[in-house]
């Protein structure tokens, strides 16, 4: 337990760097729409591939329980550097709209070996305190799915690949924190053997059923808000700067404030954690039964 802090700080790091890759291509939507004559509903997709890959990708991952068969810490390492390489192949190999739905569906399967890999490790090192432990992790995701709008206002506007390869490298680097700091904890419980019929009590049990559909709509929520925001805030500050006069650069700081109105999701998740025991006490104890 002597390098417990150390390992749930570094596996929050290596979170953080390996989700930059989920809205690097939305980050650069605006200038990929110019080059390539896209639509509006088809660079959309480069967000929904993304999320319908992550969806594919954790099926599978569970499916055939990845993360008990072989080390937590290489199962989030290969998905952070196969996600890399999904990604830096946009524009290596400038393969158009359909190749870029197919690399971004790509890069969702393999971040469905991160993101849940990284809870895995990080509630092994936790117990009383495992709210806090899942709120830091959280937070450094939130950070981490803002971090491309930052790359783009911090370094220009102009080209869109030095972005994708800036945001792959990030997340190689993640992965290499994983695979060196990401041991498992002593709190890390046995594998279990994967029952299919227990697949139904998601829908038979009322409790099970009301907090998947309650997750299931708050992610619909905040994927839409993180998607479109940096877009809203575009068309807002074009427009305070066609009235404001010059000396203006509106996508540069439209991508700061998108960075910054995701990010801010990040102390959120660290301060809920403050009302996590009072509220789940008080839940608990009205709703669920005694038994």
């Amino acid at each position: 337990m002597e390098h417990k802090w150390r390992t749930l700080w570094l596996i929050a790091l290596a979170e953080l760097l390996a989700m930059s890759l989920w809205f690097s291509a939305s980050a650069v939507g605006p200038a990929l729409m110019l080059e390539w004559h896209l639509t509006a509903a088809q660079a959309s997709w480069f967000t929904n591939a993304v999320q319908i890959g992550f969806v594919a990708g954790g099926l599978t991952s569970a499916s055939l329980n990845l993360a008990d068969r072989w080390p937590a810490r290489l199962v989030f390492a290969w998905g952070a550097f196969a996600g890399a390489a999904f990604n830096v192949a946009i524009p290596l190999t400038g393969s158009g709209f359909a190749g870029v739905v197919v690399l971004r569906f790509l890069t969702g399967a393999s971040l469905a070996a991160v993101y849940p890999v990284g809870m895995k490790i990080m509630a092994s090192w936790t117990k009383e305190d495992r709210g806090l432990g899942l709120g830091i992790l959280v937070g450094a995701l939130t950070i981490g799915s803002a971090l491309p709008h930052l790359v783009r206002g911090l370094g220009g506007i102009g080209a869109w690949e030095p972005l994708m390869y800036t945001v792959s490298l990030v997340a190689a680097i993640g992965g290499a924190v994983a695979l060196v700091f990401g041991r498992l904890g002593p709190y890390h419980a046995p594998a279990k053997r994967l029952e299919w019929r227990r697949m139904g009590d998601a829908f038979r049990d009322p409790y099970l059923r009301l907090a998947n559909f309650g997750y299931l709509g708050h992610m619909w929520e905040v994927y839409a808000m993180w998607t479109w925001i940096p877009v809203y805030l575009a068309e807002v500050y074009r427009l305070s700067s066609s009235s404001m006069g010059a000396g203006w650069a509106p996508e540069r700081l439209a991508a700061i404030a998108g960075f910054g109105a995701i990010a801010i999701g990040g102390a959120g998740s660290l301060l809920a954690r403050s009302e996590e025991r009072r509220v789940g006490k008080e839940c608990r104890s009205r709703w669920v039964p005694d038994h």
